[in-house]
């Protein structure tokens, strides 16, 4: 872990062992769709919201079990994905080799695969598009 990682999660620590409240800033978007998904699973607030689910067949021409994004009704009785069916099959296909290498990652790590993570990595295409394969196995 490098030095300025070290003291920033020092400082986290010894915020919290202060008591201190982390503000709730717009500096961290994401931290709204957190604060909105509780708020109506709390309320009963109805709201439509794009969110990262299991691919239960809600998009059919990607690997079931994948994350997926989806529009999803959330309130009180939980999180709803809504059915897509199948994406355009360029947008399909460009989407399920990153699926493939995410897949291949997680057998690796998995299985504790060194061969399998070295493929995941040799096949992701913003590595490949950056480092050549001897830079990769490096």
């Amino acid at each position: 872990m490098g030095a300025r990682r070290m003291a920033e999660e020092a400082r986290y620590i010894e915020q919290l062992a202060s008591g201190y409240v982390f503000p709730l800033t717009n500096e961290y978007r994401w931290t709204i769709w957190a604060v909105n998904t509780i708020h109506s699973l709390e309320t009963g607030t109805v709201r439509k919201m794009n969110l990262s689910v299991k691919n239960t067949g809600l998009i059919t021409n990607l690997t079931p079990g994948c994350c997926v994004e989806v529009p999803c009704m959330v309130d009180r009785g939980g999180v709803h994905p809504c059915y897509v069916g199948d994406l355009p099959p360029q947008c399909a296909a460009l989407i399920q080799a990153n699926v493939n290498v995410q897949q291949l990652a997680v057998q690796g790590i998995v299985e504790k695969d060194k061969n399998k993570l070295m493929q995941a990595i040799m096949l992701d295409p913003l590595t490949r598009a950056m480092l050549s394969m001897d830079e990769i196995k490096k």
